[in-house]
C-alpha cells in the first residue's frame, strides 16, 4: 500500500519526512496512494507500482498481511526499495522501517545489492501485526514509480513479500502548494 500526506494534514503544522517525528509512524499521517490485496509471491524480478507523477519526500509501504514462513513465523522483507521517476532511481538519503532483524537493518533496502536484504521482526499471529518499510528522497520529486524487490531464497522462491499492503507518501509542501 503507497501512502502520501501532506504537511498541515489534520491540522498539524511543519509535518516533516523526519523518522524521529512521532508523526512519522502514525498511520494516519499517511494518505493512500495505491493498495493491494491478495498478492501472490512474486516469481522472479521485481514488482513495480504506477503512481502517475506524485510529488512526495518519502513513500512508505506499510504491509497490513504478512507473509508466512515454513516455521509459521510471519516477516515483511525485501531486498530493495526503490522510487522512480522517468523511469530512474529517485536518489534516496535513508532507508526506515518499524523493525529490523539483527544483520538485516533497513540501510540494505537502498544499497543497491540484491544479495543484502532487510528484514521486519517476526510476528506468530495472523492479521494482527503490521509493518513498514520507508525511503527519504533528497528532495520533493514527482515521482512515476515505486519499484520493490522480493527478497528471494535460495530457491529462488520469493520470501516476505507482503500479500496486503498499503503504498503511501509524505511531503513538506502545504496542501495549498501541491499543484
Amino acid at each position: 500500500m503507497l501512502l502520501y500526506s501532506y504537511n498541515g494534514y489534520r491540522g498539524e503544522r511543519e509535518l516533516t519526512c523526519n523518522p524521529e517525528d512521532p508523526r512519522f509512524a502514525d498511520v494516519g499521517n499517511w494518505i493512500p496512494m495505491s493498495n493491494f490485496s491478495g498478492y501472490a509471491q512474486p516469481t522472479g524480478g521485481w514488482v513495480t507500482f504506477d503512481v502517475n507523477g506524485l510529488g512526495a519526500d518519502c513513500v512508505r509501504v506499510l504491509s497490513t498481511q504478512l507473509t508466512q514462513d515454513g516455521y509459521g513465523n510471519r516477516y515483511f522483507q525485501l531486498g530493495e526499495f526503490q522510487v522512480l521517476r522517468n523511469s530512474q532511481p529517485v536518489v534516496v538519503t535513508q532507508a526506515v522501517a518499524s523493525s529490523s532483524l539483527p544483520g538485516w537493518s533497513a540501510d540494505r533496502l537502498v544499497d543497491n545489492n540484491l544479495t543484502t536484504q532487510w528484514s521486519s521482526y517476526g510476528h506468530t499471529e495472523h492479521l494482527s501485526s503490521s509493518e513498514w518499510a520507508a525511503v527519504l528522497l533528497q528532495q520533493r520529486t514527482d515521482i512515476q514509480q515505486i519499484r520493490l524487490y522480493p527478497r528471494y531464497n535460495a530457491a529462488q522462491q520469493a520470501d516476505g513479500f507482503p500479500k496486503t499492503s498499503c503504498c503511501s507518501t509524505r511531503t513538506t509542501a502545504t496542501a495549498a502548494n501541491t499543484s
